[in-house]
């Protein structure tokens, strides 16, 4: 069972305690991602080069006495970190020297290093991982996607931004991301595994320094994300056996609540899950032969889900999307939450699956017991219509058939 923990800074503790579990993982979530690139505090506004959220989560580690991460190798501990859209994470797993490692893993968040050595040292790194993106398929078809749904946002860049944005970072744009998004406020620590709740709190008060930092407005940083009617889909060519294909549904955005991120799922659930109508359709139809994916993004600017997959038809697939998608059968909602809460619930015997879920809620600044909860009282107390997207656009890879 998750228990929460608030420190009086009003840093928060999340711990799923799992009794006989071997191995221990410990992750600080901060809510600083790649969707933020324009932002304002009491001394002025700032604008970010893309990707300097990812930038800084590979600097995190660097130190005056080398690096962390061969720290963390030395005590016996896995370490590594991620960006997303919407968050920035640190994470370690371990058998051993569980809370050695998570005093290391809160030190290093309290003592941020960057130097113009380092920053020039790493761009090269980067570099070669943004061209590795570049080359995946599925990231190509899918910000192509975002490109034509967000223009000029930033939420439709990679995440590791760009050679010509990146080679703009400086230490003092980092020193000022750091004070200004790893703050108590906006970051947690959430812990799963067989292990002592009073210890673990112990040991964050004792290790973790932030400042705290109360004046930060984060700001839209949208130019023209108005589309044209002629430029919702896009084809790109490349020589794979069969084409590719992203779809894209476009709401409106607001405020992000547990009800809404619930409805979100289970909508995509009875649009696109393994049972629903419209996949059933195209297995009939012949338009695909895999089961569908699906997945949604909510920020405080943008509001989407994504139904992804591989057809030779895409125009057909589209078409088939737009139609059920005002064909629901919401009397199936009650099985769709069952089997929702059951991965939920399976979820929680994957100590990495668990922790990301959880920083995902934080992320979206809603509570992931009240996710648990709500799968129970979803048949009973809230409004299953569902409305119809602003605009559907489509990405394909593959070439046009």
């Amino acid at each position: 069972m998750m228990t929460v923990k608030t420190l009086e800074n009003g840093f928060k503790i999340y711990i799923m305690k799992k009794h006989g579990f071997i191995e221990k993982q410990a992750m600080l979530a901060v809510r600083f991602g790649s969707d933020i690139s324009l932002f304002s505090t009491e001394n002025g506004e700032y604008s970010l080069p893309l990707g300097t959220a990812h930038f800084i989560e590979h600097k995190m580690f660097a130190s005056p006495d080398g690096n962390f991460m061969a720290d963390f190798s030395k005590k016996g501990a896995e370490a590594n970190a991620f960006t997303s859209f919407d968050i920035t994470a640190y994470y370690f797993t371990c058998r051993e020297n569980f809370y050695k490692n998570l005093s290391l893993l809160l030190k290093m968040l309290s003592t941020p290093y960057f130097t113009e050595n380092g920053i020039q040292s790493e761009r090269g790194i980067i570099e070669k991982e943004i061209n590795m993106y570049r080359d995946d398929i599925r990231w190509k078809c899918f910000f192509a996607l975002l490109r034509r749904m967000y223009a000029d946002m930033s939420v439709s860049s990679f995440i590791a931004g760009t050679e010509e944005e990146i080679a703009k970072i400086t230490p003092e744009i980092m020193y000022n991301c750091y004070y200004s998004f790893y703050t108590p406020d906006r970051m947690a620590l959430i812990v799963a595994g067989d292990v002592d709740e009073d210890k673990i709190c112990e040991t964050a008060a004792e290790h973790l320094k932030l400042r705290q930092n109360k004046g930060v407005k984060i700001l839209c940083d949208a130019k023209n994300s108005l589309i044209k009617e002629n430029t919702k889909d896009v084809y790109i060519d490349a020589d794979i056996m069969q084409p590719l294909f992203y779809c894209g549904l476009k709401y409106p955005s607001g405020n992000i609540t547990a009800e809404s991120v619930i409805k979100t799922k289970l909508f995509l659930e009875l649009l696109a899950g393994d049972c629903s109508a419209l996949y059933e359709s195209l297995l009939n139809k012949g338009l695909t032969e895999e089961p569908l994916s699906y997945e949604y993004l909510k920020g405080g600017d943008y509001n989407a889900c994504f139904i992804s997959g591989t057809t030779n038809s895409p125009e057909a697939v589209k078409n088939e999307i737009t139609e059920h998608l005002y064909k629901l059968n919401e009397n199936d909602t009650t099985l769709a939450a069952k089997k929702l809460k059951g991965k939920l619930i399976m979820q929680q015997d994957n100590i990495s699956s668990v922790c990301q879920t959880v920083a995902d809620c934080f992320a979206k600044n809603i509570d992931y017991l009240d996710i648990l909860n709500l799968y129970d009282k979803m048949d009973k107390e809230m409004n299953f219509s569902f409305d119809g997207p602003e605009d559907v656009f489509m990405s394909v890879i593959g070439g046009k058939r």
